[in-house]
This record gives structure tokens, C-alpha cells and sequence, in this order.
């Protein structure tokens, strides 16, 4: 789930990756701000807080986004506001160098998303159903993908809604992207959707192509039948060059 703008350069934010910014202002704190932005970007770039569709922030957070400080926190970064402990998160680009590993290792999360999920259950029902159908989907999309070869990387970007148009986001993608020829990735990929307009010429613009589109009627949310999942790729200029 990738939402984010485009814009002229923001002053007073640091990039830092994932584990060093951990190391500054704590695990529950990074942990908590990754969090917040992802639950108020998860509904294709909006807001979800109010909807009445998601509203268990904590279990939304561990589908989606808390996996990465946990288990890769060498591969992403964040954008932070401020200095020390007192650094607020107000932006992030997280993902793997190799998605194939990570569709493996992600099962790690699955002890801490089921006991959310028996809260979920008594305390946020919309919440719950919602994570029956990831989970049910997440099971019975364990082939590997062909696409994996040309792009085995994969990315999740997300801004703070306050902040977008202010080059956050352009700081981050170009952060991760460095990474990944470090980490000798040869490419790329992503998924948005076609309902998350303000993200399609971000990735534009950055050189990333569409690689394929779904179909409509497949959307997580309800009131959005028109909506079609869209994977954009790129190769990464350099990277032969690094595994050399």
C-alpha cells in the first residue's frame, strides 16, 4: 500500500534508515509513527480514521507496515522530524531486496497479527473482517511470483498527509533506491491502485513503469468497484555494475 506527492524540496527532514533510526528514538516510538502514517494513508492515500473500515490502527499496522523495522530494517527508511529521542516520523520507504525471501519470512509475523486478531474480534469487528480476508488471501497466494526474477525488490511509501508536496517522498524512493543497487537488486516493483491518484505520476516521474493491472472488483474496501490494483516496476541503472 504506496501513497505519496510530489513537490519542491521540505527543509528540517532527515532521511535515516530503518535501523539507525531505531537505535535514536527507540523501537515503540519508530514503531508507533510508521504506524500512524500508514493507517492515515491506508485507504488509497486517505485517511481511514472516521470511515468505520479499518479502525484496529494497531493490527492494520502489523499487516502492513511493522514487519520491515522488524525484520528488515537495514532495507528502508524514514523521514524524521527533529533531533534525539524526541524525533517524530513523518515519512518512510520500506521494502526487501528480495520479495521471494520476504513471502517466507513475513510468516514471522503471524503470532502477533493472530493474538491482535482475537482483540480485533471482540473490540473492532469491521477491523476483523477485514484481516479474515487478508489472511485468506495471503494463504492462497503462495506461488511464486515470475515477475520476482526482473524485479525482486519491492517497496511500501507512505508521507505524512501534512507534508505531501514537500519532496519528502522523492528523498525517500531515492534512499531506498541507492540501497537496493547496494544490495545488488537489478530492479524494482510496487503496487498502488488505480483509485490512488495523486501516487501514479509520483512514480511517473521517477522512471517507474506499469507493469501489470488487475482487474476491477477485487478491492479490500467497500465502495470502490472500479478500483484495479496497479504494479509498476524498474530497473535499476547501476546494479549489474554493484554485483560485479
Amino acid at each position: 500500500m504506496s501513497s505519496v506527492d510530489d513537490g519542491v524540496a521540505t527543509k528540517g527532514l532527515r532521511v535515516v534508515r530503518l535501523d539507525l533510526a531505531r537505535r535514536e528514538i527507540g523501537r515503540r516510538r519508530l514503531e508507533a509513527g510508521l504506524a500512524d502514517i500508514c493507517h492515515r494513508t491506508g485507504l488509497y492515500g486517505r485517511d481511514l480514521a472516521g470511515t468505520g473500515l479499518f479502525d484496529d490502527r494497531k493490527l492494520f499496522a502489523l499487516f502492513f507496515i511493522l514487519y520491515y523495522p522488524r525484520f528488515e530494517p537495514s532495507s528502508g527508511f524514514v523521514a524524521l522530524e527533529g533531533e534525539g529521542k524526541g524525533a517524530r516520523v513523518r515519512g518512510y520507504c520500506v521494502g526487501t531486496p528480495d520479495s521471494a525471501r520476504q513471502a517466507r519470512s513475513v510468516r514471522r509475523m503471524a503470532p502477533a497479527i493472530l493474538l491482535r486478531m482475537a482483540f480485533a474480534a471482540l473490540f473492532h469487528p469491521e477491523s476483523f473482517r477485514v484481516a479474515r480476508r487478508l489472511v485468506a488471501g495471503a494463504k492462497a497466494g503462495t506461488a511464486t511470483d515470475p515477475t520476482w526474477k526482473d524485479y525482486p525488490a519491492h517497496l511500501h511509501i507512505n508521507v505524512d498527509p501534512c507534508l505531501q508536496r514537500g519532496g519528502a517522498g522523492g528523498r525517500l524512493i531515492e534512499a531506498f533506491e541507492e540501497r537496493m543497487r547496494e544490495l545488488k537488486a537489478p530492479g524494482i516493483q510496487l503496487h498502488t491502485s488505480t483509485e490512488n491518484e495523486k501516487a501514479i505520476p509520483f512514480y511517473r516521474k521517477r522512471g517507474y513503469e506499469v507493469l501489470s493491472e488487475g482487474a476491477p472488483g477485487h478491492s479490500l474496501w467497500p465502495g470502490f468497484p472500479d478500483a484495479r490494483d496497479l504494479a509498476f516496476c524498474k530497473r535499476l541503472s547501476g546494479a549489474d555494475e554493484t554485483r560485479a
